[in-house]
């Protein structure tokens, strides 16, 4: 399994992380090559409606359909779909489906993602109650040009997948490449990208979410709910990717995770 050691990282450098820079440096990241995925089958129903999707990701290769986080049900058909991903364009897309609309569509950027050597930092809001979705790269938030969810329930339920990679619905194809680290699912909360990074020396770092946002804003729960996890590639057994989010009420047990094609 391809984890890359020492690679502390910044959304427009690849610095190593001095402990004067980075108040949280991410040392390891999961490299997937184009054939690999991360799956798991839920176990549970968590929010079906709002939740909160943070991931460092660095492209390996560009002009191709992939996949980045995907809800399904493998052979269910589309109800419930909900997924993130990069197009063929390079443009960062979101894609909503339900057994009455589908809205899709690119997520306007400044510039296309065609950088292959720093991390970007994305970061996924969803609140369905309210018919609302929310993206932010590298602490920005970018246009979303009448790319909502419709009020319908999301796929986050008992027997349903979650993918990283790749496309849950049918994940033989395609995959990502690329490289990715400290990928964070907050079930439940909606929230902006200010509690996953901050400012430093005028460039975008990580930093550890402990429920304050780095712009003063309202305090949040830093319980990761039902569904939630932490993936920071700091406890792997075998093929196992185990979930390192703090055990709290709602997120009472680990959601870990099966690497496939590593």
């Amino acid at each position: 399994m391809s984890i890359i050691q020492g690679s502390s990282i910044s959304a427009s450098s690849t610095e190593s992380g001095s402990a004067d820079f980075y108040d949280y440096p991410i040392e390891q990241s999961l490299r997937f090559d184009g054939n690999s995925y991360l799956s798991r089958n839920l176990t549970a129903t968590g929010n079906r409606k709002i939740w909160t999707l943070s991931c460092w990701i660095k492209r390996a290769k560009l002009s191709s359909l992939q996949y980045i986080f995907s809800f399904g049900s493998n052979g269910g058909g589309n109800d419930g779909i909900a997924t993130i991903g990069f197009d063929p364009t390079n443009s960062f897309y979101a894609y909503f489906d339900s057994n009455t609309s589908a809205p899709y569509g690119a997520v306007s950027t400044t510039n296309l993602m065609r950088d292959t050597s720093s991390f970007y930092h994305i970061v996924w809001q969803v609140d369905a109650t309210i018919s609302s979705a929310d993206y932010w790269i590298n602490g920005q938030k970018v246009q979303n040009p009448g790319l909502q969810p419709p009020d319908y329930t999301y796929g986050n339920q008992t027997g349903w997948d979650m993918m990283i990679g790749t496309q849950a619905w049918a994940p033989a194809s395609p995959h990502l490449s690329g490289y990715m680290a400290n990928i964070q699912f907050i079930d439940g909360q909606a929230l902006d990208a200010s509690y996953f990074g901050e400012i430093s020396q005028d460039i975008w770092v990580p930093k550890t979410f402990d429920g304050t946002s780095s712009t003063g804003e309202s305090t949040v729960s830093t319980d990761y709910g039902t569904n939630g996890f932490l993936l920071d590639f700091s406890d792997i057994s075998g093929t196992t990717i185990n979930d390192t989010a703090p055990i709290d009420t709602n997120h009472s047990s680990a959601n870990n995770w099966t690497a496939t094609g590593f």
